[in-house]
């Protein structure tokens, strides 16, 4: 499964999460409904790793 930043970007911010804050390649998101924020720390430029996925999928509850 591999996914770059914008296409990973897109499916967050298409499910109700909205970016916050960033500085450099940490990426920081927010959900308006239940309060939650997670940061993603990722190369905009690189392919983001399965672990990274992984981890987004778990804190997030989305799937693709």
């Amino acid at each position: 499964m591999h996914m770059n930043f914008t296409s990973l970007n897109n499916l967050v911010t298409e499910n109700g999460w909205t970016l916050v804050r960033q500085l450099g390649n940490v990426y920081q998101y927010k959900n308006k409904e239940t309060e939650k924020v997670f940061t993603l720390s990722v190369s905009a430029a690189s392919p983001v790793p399965t672990s990274v996925i992984n981890r987004l999928y778990k804190i997030t509850g989305l799937t693709l």
